[in-house]
């Protein structure tokens, strides 16, 4: 039997709490809870849940704001999906829905109480699925590791005393804007389309007698699985770079283009949209 999915409930209401569980655990989960957002935030990085639920007034009216925003800050929660449930709108008497915000409110998911029941349980197993291919860091950013999943796992390099033409062939062969250079098992350039016209055709150097090595860019820019599409989008931009060598410390274990992390982006807005068309049509 499989392991059961932990979920942690942050809520001072103690029938909140105790019904939720009976509910949970009777659909298979195993609950675990804290009455605060302090404790709350301590036991889930002492106990790792997949899921927190997390009720918005607790000591104070916006406890579990505060909470959700300090979260992103975890690196042992990132990929943790936060489902806010709150009475706050009724409470204050808002005259407008909450919504998840990459930036405001960095959570999954938003429930006003009283919550139905099976709403609440289809809501956690949808976030639970997602949970292994979206980061919930701000809202719903996509991982490096994510994106190298969705890729084909070839791996072009080339060694840096190979000639320029003979790059250029591999590039048009696999239809790849950048070859990685790589010599004894070490990444120490990348070759891309660019780097051939300028630096050989538009010198008018001799494509097959000038080595890789002399027209790659040796200061490479590189990012970890663990990174989110939306740091990728800012080094790509910055650095005008379009290509970014994937590094799991001193391993090379892929590349990521600028069309990659366009295709990625606009599956994290899409989810968006439809997350928000769910609660509202729900509410």
């Amino acid at each position: 039997m499989s392991e059961k999915e932990k979920i942690l409930l942050v809520d001072d209401d103690e029938n909140f709490v105790r019904s939720t569980t009976d509910l949970l655990e009777a659909h298979g989960y195993h609950v675990i809870s804290a009455n605060d957002g302090a404790s709350g935030l301590d036991l889930a990085k002492q106990q790792r849940p997949d899921l927190m639920v997390l009720d918005v007034m607790m000591a104070t009216k916006t406890e579990g704001f505060e909470i959700a925003r300090r979260i992103p800050a975890c690196p042992e929660l990132r990929e943790m999906p936060v489902l806010l449930v709150t009475g706050i709108r009724s409470e204050m008497k808002l005259g407008f829905r909450l919504e998840p915000d990459q930036t405001w409110l960095p959570v999954s998911r938003i429930m006003e109480k009283p919550i139905d029941p099976a709403a609440f349980v289809a809501a956690v197993g949808e976030l639970l699925r997602r949970r292994g291919k979206m980061d919930w860091k701000h809202g719903i950013c996509r991982l490096v590791k994510g994106i190298l999943a969705d890729k084909e796992h070839d791996l072009w390099t080339i060694h840096p005393d190979t000639n320029v033409l003979e790059a250029a062939r591999m590039m048009d062969k696999y239809r790849i804007g950048a070859l990685l250079v790589v010599e004894e098992a070490k990444l120490v350039g990348i070759c891309t389309e660019r780097d051939c016209i300028q630096s050989v055709i538009l010198k008018d150097l001799p494509s097959k007698a000038t080595p890789v090595r002399h027209v790659m860019t040796s200061q490479v820019i590189c990012v970890s699985p663990g990174d989110t599409t939306e740091e990728c989008m800012s080094l790509m931009t910055h650095k005008r770079v379009r290509h970014l060598p994937v590094m799991d410390g001193e391993k090379l274990i892929g590349i990521v283009s600028i069309g990659d992390v366009v295709r990625a982006a606009l599956a994290e807005k899409n989810f968006m949209i439809e997350q928000l068309e769910t609660y509202i049509t729900a509410g």
